[in-house]
């Protein structure tokens, strides 16, 4: 079920990023594959912090806190600073070939600017919230609830911390890790699992989700950042809900396959994606990102 839900992430993170490779190659799309295109990005990204946090108990329990960091390292923080130099680099020394020009200094947004160096911000994102996360549930005991209450605090302080965006990014995300963890009880009981699978749930959600997604589409520009975070967590619950269902029916198996490989699927697109500068969107996010592009460099 978990590789179904990240397959389902995955294919939002491509079509996102396919959407703006054909613009940037001035390829005229209609109005609603940019408008669909916005309306998934409320909710990409915080699915799959949700999910690394429905998991995150069963992890810290079968490896203990510092297994499970020396985990993260090696699957999360590893690959972002590998990737992360080898896409600069290339960049550099392709310059003539590339509609992203980089410099040295652009070395110095691997760990402060990582939105600056496209995708990759994901990683980074993701290992700094489980650390932080880990850190906090050893000082609070597994208090779960106090965490919601940092995630909520924290989401107040994003705006603060829009201009670097490694603090802005956890500040903004931190909310989704503790809601996943405060709701695994939950979704990783197979009685609830059994009964969201008949699919009851998914017509009387589907408004729901359609209005949420409308509502982040007409004002996601400056956003309250509360309201966002319940549009997000809608469209989590509604995709997590129709995942339990295709599991259970055995519906885009293949969806499975990407899930369960994610981390090189992501790798392999970074690859042949080619697009141009675009600012960064999450709400209330003021930071303007530099011009970038990819090419083929496999």
């Amino acid at each position: 079920m978990d590789r179904l839900r990240k397959g389902i992430a995955i294919i939002l993170v491509v079509y996102r990023h396919v959407a703006y490779g054909l613009l940037s190659s001035n390829v005229p799309l209609y109005d609603w594959v940019k408008d669909f295109n916005d309306m998934l990005y409320s909710f990409r990204i915080p699915l799959f912090v949700m999910l690394s946090g429905v998991f995150f108990g069963k992890s810290l329990h079968r490896h203990g806190p510092r297994e499970l960091l020396i985990n993260k390292v090696n699957t999360l923080l590893y690959p972002y600073l590998l990737w992360a130099v080898i896409q600069i680099t290339l960049q550099i020394i392709f310059s003539n070939y590339a509609n992203s020009q980089r410099s040295l200094g652009d070395y110095l947004y691997i760990l402060t600017q990582p939105r600056a160096l496209d995708q990759l911000w994901y990683l980074f994102l993701l290992f700094n919230v489980t650390a932080l996360y880990l850190l906090f549930s050893q000082l609070l005991r597994a208090h779960t609830q106090w965490q919601l209450f940092i995630g909520l605090g924290l989401l107040a302080l994003a705006p603060l911390m829009s201009e670097i965006s490694t603090f802005y990014d956890i500040a903004l995300h931190y909310i989704f890790f503790a809601i996943g963890q405060f709701s695994a009880t939950w979704l990783l009981n197979e009685n609830i699992q059994n009964r969201i699978s008949r699919g009851r749930l998914l017509l009387p959600l589907l408004p729901l989700f359609i209005g949420m997604q409308y509502l982040y589409l007409q004002n996601h520009v400056g956003m309250n950042l509360y309201l966002y975070m319940i549009v997000a967590v809608v469209g989590s619950v509604y995709t997590i809900t129709l995942s339990i269902f295709l599991v259970r029916w055995g519906i885009f198996k293949w969806l499975q396959v990407i899930g369960k490989y994610s981390l090189i699927f992501i790798c392999c697109m970074w690859s042949y994606l080619r697009h141009c500068g675009y600012h960064c969107c999450a709400p209330g996010c003021s930071t303007p990102l530099q011009p970038r592009s990819y090419y083929w460099y496999f």
